[in-house]
């Protein structure tokens, strides 16, 4: 049996660490909205302590706040135009991603993503690109956000929030194992 290593995660510098705390509002927002059910707001809670504890690694775990809007007719094909608009924070294998993105499928049912923000802090330990990836103000996406309403059309109607907590971060374990082709 292989050893069991935990990963090792970068610790977060007081300044970034200041500029991630207006996220427990966008979740706040997310799991007050009528679309969120229990198990929502329940992990909403989980989620805001882990930002609030993002500048300790032992307490990483991988979660997403989403809020969507679609349009399930163009979705499924008929039609064009902008059939989802969202907003999204995860972290997930080792990094915190922050988007808001619109898809819209032309006439020829191609699918075009628009990115309105994006920002990604990778919290890997060892990395070679650059840690901290963000062009636009925090709060302005949570303020987008909250002004979801604006953005529902007579198509794009149809809102769904997701709140999650998918687990602590994989171990990383020391692979023993080997395979051999039967072919």
């Amino acid at each position: 049996m292989g050893k069991t290593k935990k990963p090792v995660y970068w610790v977060v510098d007081d300044s970034t660490y200041q500029k991630l705390q207006p996220l427990k509002h966008f979740v706040d927002f997310v799991a007050g909205l009528p679309y969120a059910n229990e198990l929502h707001r329940k992990n909403a809670e989980e989620i805001k302590g882990l930002i609030e504890t993002i500048n300790q690694p032992e307490t990483i775990k991988e979660w997403c706040v989403c809020l969507n809007i679609y349009d399930p007719m163009v979705q499924a094909g008929y039609g064009s135009g902008n059939y989802w608009k969202k907003w999204w924070v995860y972290f997930e294998v080792g990094r915190l991603e922050i988007e808001a993105d619109d898809e819209i499928l032309d006439e020829q049912h191609f699918s075009d993503t628009q990115p309105n923000y994006y920002g990604c802090i990778f919290f890997e330990k060892k990395i070679t690109n650059e840690r901290i990836w963000m062009d636009f103000e925090l709060n302005d996406f949570i303020d987008d956000a909250m002004n979801y309403q604006k953005y529902i059309t007579k198509g794009l109607n149809e809102v769904e929030v997701d709140i999650d907590i998918y687990s602590n971060p994989k171990e990383e374990k020391e692979d023993t194992t080997y395979s051999v082709p039967i072919w």
